[in-house]
């Protein structure tokens, strides 16, 4: 399905200058053009209600210069969807996306989550199937993942659950782009919102519309607090978007701490008719943006009534879950944890004080409710937040953006929890040069991310038409000679994207030309980029690169380079750790590095790590050393007293077993992988906990020694008749996430 060779190569490859600020005219035209198919799948309850509308959007799509096939059926699988798309994937390598309208089959995959950011819910101790599983598209999208068939949701009959084989590819390379049409109403209002939609996201296809007014929101705890983060990550959508910074362009960067009062602030700019794109970084729910946090007290008076606030919340919270004997042990528990009297939970039940706490707290965040109500302008909102495209779940936040009155017309969404330290923008700077958004959105190989709306809408630029980017990324996708020419492009997004695809196309051949590119390119995104697909490859100049990296003007590849150092568990990288930890002025770079050598650290030999450095002065290296010798005695306590120790007890039960095992996702102690292996072929411990122990060895795949010392016993588990199904399965899909690498290392 990968990779394969185009019989129509590349006539011309001209190059002309560009301006500064500017986009290059590359251009690239091949000897034979395909037309870019887009699949569309409707379920027959739908169609029935919007067959006109989507007539309309589908004669806007052959406008657009796409090639509609619209599939109408009664869906009973996902299967029967997937087995389409692979049909016609192999019949027309012109097929480039798939919509999905209305009540389309969602899968909802299990044991996957190294394909996802963050989210690392456990299946044991959370029952719920759904809690605990992923809504994920990219069984549609990626055909080479393979899956084992669980069951349909009795509550549900749109969701069916599937397990992630051990035998499938562990990382995600997508075949196609999708997007979500499905409205957050469960109502028959659902069909009218469609129809709607529909004529909407058609009549747009007929205007030309350059991204030249935005908004970009960072909200409380999405940084630590860390402007040297923030800086960072506008500085890099900068790079991307320069026609933001002209004159007659407009933008607006907002961060949670510069007014109380955002919600209204973000809410109006919303409105605004000429307003192309939203960006919010913050944490998030299904129905809600979370903005801003409480604001720093000016009084003890003001703390005082924050900290009654809070125990209010708490305790009700507890009583509206659990009932009123929880409610009063929740208000027992605040009292003596902090010394309180009854007089600070005056009026906790009083309907009046009820109401004001409830309007304190909704004014700090952003509801679907409000949505409703404001109507947005933003063509494009990116939903950087957990759970906001929950799209099979009702009022889920992104499909309301999209299918009110307003001029939203495409979201990017994630159905569970997202980790903060990502790198949002990766290759953004292709929507604002006119690609369609599913040809961005296919650079992203997360499980949980999802274009909720029509996935080809674009905007225009006024160098580069769309139909240029079907021709590269459609005609010219597996042409390494074109992408090697645009290594030498003067367009950044461009040069980011070759980097991209030469490495995809040539593997450890590019490896060379990936360090080169980090070493020398002035882009931020660039060498992110280079990073990256050199952490794909862990050859020995990657690991060489992480100490020159960790040094990098750009903060975020810093902050990456100290989260690889830490899983690849390597000592060598003990000093360059330290002084982040002491002097990098960015807090997210100083919370990394110190995370990075609380595990490489963990060590049981009586050792005193001397950091010496003659350009820095004596005061600063004891600082240090005291550091380092401060970290290396709470790591040891935690992973030989606390995990290692604990692990070795008789008398644990699999629950607490499986609590300790699992942290070893996060925290790679080296020291743990000979007590992983050992647990995992133990057959004095239960199927379960063995299969646990496996599937944490599976997250030491950046460290350079782990599949060394795990293969030859995994074979062996594998190789064995008398090993359990269960535990034979989990060893080999270990195996293959060890050889495999990280599905995006940005996030190990």
């Amino acid at each position: 399905m990968k990779r394969l060779l185009l019989t129509t190569l590349i006539a011309v490859l001209m190059i002309s200058g560009c301006t500064t600020g500017s986009v290059t005219s590359e251009k690239i035209i091949p000897l034979q053009k395909k037309t870019p198919v887009i699949l569309v799948f409707i379920d027959k309850t739908t169609h029935s209600y919007v067959e006109d509308e989507l007539s309309d959007y589908t004669k806007a799509l052959r406008y657009d210069g796409l090639i509609p096939k619209v599939y109408i059926d009664d869906w009973d699988s996902p299967d029967a969807v997937r087995d389409i798309i692979r049909t016609v994937v192999d019949e027309d390598p012109g097929t480039e996306g798939a919509v999905f309208i209305g009540d389309i089959p969602i899968p909802m995959i299990r044991d996957g989550q190294h394909l996802t950011s963050a989210f690392k819910m456990d299946p044991v101790r959370f029952k719920d199937m759904q809690r605990s599983s992923i809504a994920s598209d990219r069984f549609y999208d990626d055909l080479d993942l393979t899956f084992d068939f669980i069951e349909q949701d009795t509550l549900d009959p749109r969701l069916f659950y599937y397990s992630l084989r051990a035998d499938s590819p562990q990382r995600i390379e997508r075949d196609i782009y999708s997007g979500r049409i499905i409205s957050p109403r469960h109502s028959e209002q659902k069909y009218r919102d469609i129809a709607a939609y529909l004529t909407k996201a058609a009549q747009a296809k007929y205007e030309r519309n350059i991204l030249d007014q935005a908004i970009t929101f960072a909200g409380h705890g999405y940084h630590s607090e860390s402007l040297t983060a923030w800086e960072g990550q506008l500085y890099m959508l900068k790079e991307q978007f320069p026609g933001l910074y002209h004159p007659g362009s407009y933008l607006k960067n907002y961060y949670h701490t510069m007014s109380q009062d955002l919600k209204k602030i973000i809410l109006y700019e919303l409105q605004n008719p000429d307003l192309d794109m939203a960006v919010f970084h913050c944490h998030g729910g299904t129905d809600a943006q979370y903005l801003l946090g409480l604001e720093d007290p000016k009084s003890p008076m003001m703390a005082a009534d924050y900290i009654k606030r809070h125990f209010r919340s708490k305790v009700r919270t507890a009583r509206e879950r659990y009932g009123d004997e929880k409610g009063e042990e929740s208000k027992t528990y605040y009292k003596e944890q902090y010394q309180v009297t009854e007089a600070w939970f005056e009026g906790l039940y009083d309907p009046e004080s009820i109401l004001q706490d409830s309007l304190y707290y909704a004014a700090m965040d952003i509801y679907s409710s409000d949505i409703i109500e404001t109507n947005p302008m933003a063509k494009l909102v990116i939903f950087d937040e957990c759970y906001n495209g929950q799209f099979f779940k009702e009022n889920y936040i992104s499909g309301t953006y999209i299918m009110e009155e307003g001029a939203t017309l495409v979201g990017v969404a994630n159905t569970v929890n997202v980790k903060q330290d990502i790198w949002p923008n990766e290759l953004f700077g292709m929507v604002y040069q006119g690609a369609r958004i599913g040809q961005w959105h296919m650079f992203n190989t997360y499980l949980e991310s999802h274009v909720i709306g029509d996935p080809t809408f674009h905007f225009n630029h006024s160098s580069i038409e769309t139909s240029w980017w079907d021709d590269i990324l459609l005609n010219a996708k597996n042409h390494p000679k074109t992408w090697e020419a645009l290594l030498e492009s003067d367009n950044l997004t461009l040069r980011g994207l070759a980097v991209r695809k030469v490495f995809e196309l040539e593997g450890l051949e590019g490896n060379g030309f990936l360090v080169n590119t980090f070493n020398t390119d002035l882009s931020d995104n660039v060498r992110l980029q280079a990073l990256k697909c050199l952490a794909i490859l862990r050859t020995p100049e990657f690991y060489d690169l992480l100490e020159d990296a960790a040094h990098d003007p750009a903060e975020l590849i810093r902050r990456v380079a100290a989260n690889m150092m830490g899983a690849s568990g390597l000592d060598r990288y003990i000093p360059t750790l330290a002084v982040a930890v002491e002097t990098d002025v960015s807090k997210r770079v100083r919370f990394a590095a110190k995370g990075a050598l609380e595990i490489i650290l963990a060590d049981d030999k009586d050792t005193c790590f001397v950091f010496v450095d003659e350009e820095m002065p004596a005061s600063r290296v004891d600082d240090i050393n005291n550091s380092i010798r401060v970290l290396w005695n709470s790591s040891n306590r935690r992973l030989y007293d606390d995990l290692l120790k604990s692990l070795s007890e008789s008398g644990l039960t699999d629950r607490q077993k499986n609590n300790q095992l699992r942290i070893f996702r996060n925290y790679q102690f080296p020291e743990a992988i000979p007590v992983l292996l050992e647990t995992g072929i133990s057959e004095n411990e239960s199927d379960y906990i063995r299969t646990v122990a496996l599937e944490a060895l599976g997250w030491y795949h950046l460290n350079p020694d782990a599949t060394e010392k795990c293969e030859a016993i995994l074979n062996t588990l594998i190789e064995d008749d008398n090993t359990p199904a269960v535990v034979k399965n989990e060893a080999l899909k270990t195996m293959n996430r060890l050889k495999a690498g990280a599905n995006n290392p940005i996030t190990p």
